[in-house]
């Protein structure tokens, strides 16, 4: 289903996309239904239904990329112990921002971050402070 730009009320937005999904859990066998939104820019004349859906296919998989699988693999936040919502969502926030930070630092990537805060027990506190 699309709707058109004038009945959204945004701006830059041209259309909403939205997408009814169901998954199967291959262990269970249960099914689950969800609708998701998608907000775009574009006009019919721009993009058809199906390079839309390929796009919404491509922003999940972009997510899980650059988002969980780094943050899983780097931090194993998978593994984590904590049980309150807060503090985990809290602690991947005060992760990302170290991310970021240690990145606009100058660092290529985390595990240089990593070797360099092994030798420099203050490095992400310098980094936190940092007004850069």
């Amino acid at each position: 289903m699309i709707v058109e730009a004038d009945q959204l009320g945004f701006p830059h937005v041209r259309r909403l996309l939205v997408i009814d999904a169901q998954s199967e859990n291959k262990r269970t066998g249960k099914v689950s239904s969800e609708r998701r939104f998608y907000l775009c820019s574009h006009t019919p004349e721009t993009a058809d239904v199906r390079t839309l859906a390929r796009y919404a296919r491509g922003h999940w998989g972009g997510v899980e990329i650059r988002n969980h699988w780094r943050h899983d693999a780097l931090w194993r936040e998978d593994k984590t112990l904590l049980r309150s919502d807060e503090a985990r969502t809290n602690l991947c926030l005060i992760r990302h921002f170290v991310r970021t930070k240690a990145l606009r630092s100058g660092y290529a990537c985390l595990p240089e971050l990593f070797a360099a805060a092994r030798g420099d027990s203050t490095l992400g506190l310098k980094l936190i402070c940092d007004d850069g």
